[in-house]
Parts: structure tokens; sequence; C-alpha cells
């Protein structure tokens, strides 16, 4: 079943890989990423540019979406905890409210290890880490 497939972070490390296979797979590809990327859309990639905190144009991503895969996050442990809390909590808020908004049930969540950084390196971590 070929599908209309929106990759938040689509332009990032993982998410072009995961555009590339969708493509590869015969999806339809809409990317979603702050900046502009002209080698996507010149493979045929649907390319919205927005952050995960703006409505307008994420909501724009969303139209006509059967899924979503999710990749877009702030990864690093540096800096200063509100622009990861914004980017990976708030930000993930927003693009289930916008599938909400557009009748959008499938969602593929790629996290980052940052969410759960306290300081300390982690050793024998798992998915179940807290």
């Amino acid at each position: 079943m070929k599908m209309r497939i929106l990759v938040t972070g689509g332009g990032g490390f993982l998410g072009r890989h995961i555009v590339g296979q969708l493509l590869k797979a015969g999806h339809a590809v809409v990317a979603y990423q702050r900046s502009a990327h002209p080698d996507l859309e010149a493979l045929g990639v649907e390319v919205v540019r927005g952050g995960l905190l703006d409505n307008e144009p994420l909501g724009q991503a969303m139209r006509g979406v059967e899924a979503v895969i999710h990749t877009a996050a702030m990864a690093g442990v540096w800096g200063k905890a509100k622009p990861y809390w914004d980017a990976n909590h708030l930000g993930t808020l927003a693009v289930l409210r916008a599938m909400e908004g557009h009748g959008v049930e499938r969602l593929v969540h790629c996290s980052t290890p940052s969410v759960v950084f306290t300081g300390e390196a982690f050793e024998g971590a798992d998915e179940a880490l807290p």
C-alpha cells in the first residue's frame, strides 16, 4: 500500500535516510523542517518549512498525509533546558495535535537520549530508561 507520509526533520541526519527509504518504496513524501532542502525537492519530496511550534505550516504539512514519522528533535547534551523542552516535548505535542486535527492516525516517533539526560553518563541504558 503506497501512502503519503510526513517526515518531520526530513532534512536531518535520520530523517533524510528515512525519506530515501520511503521514496525507494514508492511512497509520496512530505518533509517538514526549518530550512530549505532543494536536494529533497529535486527527488520529488514536498518540502514545507517551519518549526514544530508553528501551527500554520505544520498544519499545511499535515494535509492529506496518512502517516507521520516524527524525527525532528533537539539533540545534544549542552545548553539550557527550555529549548529542549520546547522542541522535544511541546513540539511532539504540537505534532500530535496537528495529526488529530487532520485525522492522521499513524505515527512513528523517533526520540533522542537528550530527553532523559541528567548530566550523568548512561550505563546499561535501554528503552526501559524512565
